[in-house]
């Protein structure tokens, strides 16, 4: 189920404020999956900024990226299940949700 982004997110009637900018997040059985806005992070470097948490709002994983690019950061959720993203790099990514490690990823350019 999609959640409703802005600078938080509300999880099962629950406001949860991360002090940074939300650009997708999704609610996926008992994991709560955000995108930060990869502009809050250094130019010089990937963007580890997707990130899993449980209900409890206990950081889970941070996720793999398919590439070494500086450039590197998700962007956008588009499946949930699989979990699948959209990659600042020009792929498609699936995500496994339990570890945050790199299924696949498939360049679209």
């Amino acid at each position: 189920m999609k959640l409703r982004v802005k600078n938080t997110i509300e999880v099962k009637g629950q406001e949860w404020d991360f002090g940074k900018s939300i650009l997708d997040a999704a609610l996926i059985e008992n994991t709560v999956v955000i995108v930060f806005d990869y502009m809050d992070y250094d130019k010089n470097k990937q963007a580890r900024n997707l990130e899993a948490f449980d209900l409890d709002k206990n950081r889970l994983w941070v996720a793999e990226h398919p590439t070494n690019q500086s450039t590197d950061a998700y962007v956008s959720i588009t499946s949930e299940k699989p979990l699948k993203l959209n990659n600042f790099a020009s792929y498609d990514c699936e995500i496994d949700l339990s570890t945050g490690k790199l299924i696949d990823a498939v360049c679209y350019k």
